[in-house]
Formats: structure tokens, sequence, C-alpha cells
């Protein structure tokens, strides 16, 4: 599985919270290996903002978006985090439209990234470990092997057919 993190990928989830600010960050998908130096990280912190965070452990690139869900937010939410290697950015999506923030992964070796440990879903794999489970509830969790574009992600959301591409197929 790791080889998907080694270049563009992108995570898709349906996200409905108990509540949109809480005290503690709540993990969509994770994973963090201090012995492998591995950090992928989707979640919402306490704030409400969403939280997308790739790279080796020590120095992750970590982009944080300025929307923030309300609080006492409960309503399903389509969330997407794109990793794109050759624009070297993280982005991410909230119900098809891109949030204005994005962070450069220009300082990453991608193929570097490197664990025996899997992530998790609804909490990050820490170690071994459930850490930061995520109060709520997910569905259609997708982990993809390439960057998807902005349309790919709209018709996502929005439910129309999208046509499955594999990196590397013809």
């Amino acid at each position: 599985f790791q080889s998907t993190f080694r270049s563009s990928f992108s995570i898709s989830a349906m996200v409905k919270l108990r509540d949109g600010q809480v005290a503690d960050l709540q993990t969509i998908f994770g994973l963090y290996d201090n012995t492998g130096d591995a950090w992928i990280q989707l979640g919402i912190l306490t704030n409400g903002t969403i939280r997308f965070c790739f790279g080796p452990s020590a120095s992750p690139v970590s982009l944080d978006t300025t929307f923030a869900f309300d609080n006492g937010e409960t309503t399903w939410q389509h969330i997407v985090a794109v990793a794109d290697e050759v624009a070297d950015t993280l982005s991410v999506y909230l119900n098809g439209v891109l949030l204005p923030t994005t962070a450069s992964t220009s300082g990453l070796t991608w193929t570097d990234f490197a664990t025996a440990r899997y992530p998790y879903i609804g909490a990050r794999n820490t170690n071994g470990s459930a850490a930061e489970e995520i109060g709520g509830s997910i569905q259609q969790l997708g982990v993809h092997n390439l960057a998807l574009s902005a349309p790919e992600v709209k018709e996502l959301y929005s439910g129309a057919s999208v046509p499955f591409k594999y990196k590397g197929a013809s």
C-alpha cells in the first residue's frame, strides 16, 4: 500500500461530525510512524478547520484550511484531500469546491515515504495504537493513486459517474 503514497494521491470521504468543533483533533484517515518515518493524516482540528498532513514524521507538510466547520455542525460533508507530486501541492476540497489554501510540497522526497504500518479509518494509527478518533460517521472513503482533478472531485461529490483511471493503465 505504501507505494500509493510515494507519488500523487487523493483521499475522499463523506463525513458527519457529532460536533464541528470539539476538544480534540478528529482523524478521518491517518498514520503516524516515527520508526518508519511516515505521516499522513486528514482530520478536523478543535477550531473546526480541516488539516491535511503528509511527509516524514519529523517534518511533514501540513495544510490547515481557512474554512472552519461551525460549532455544533452535524450535516454530511464531502471532503477530498489531494496530494499532487507534479504541482508540488497539498489541497483540500469541501463539497466539490476547492478551498483557497494550499501547501507546497517542494521540499519533500515523495519516494522516501516508508512504513510497515497501515493507516486507520476514523483514527490515526500512532505507532500501532489508535489515537485522535473521529466523533461521528464516515462513509464512502476512497484512497486514489492519483491526484484527482477539480472536475473529478466535483463528479464524486455530485454522484456523477466518474470513470476509473489508474496511473500506469492504458
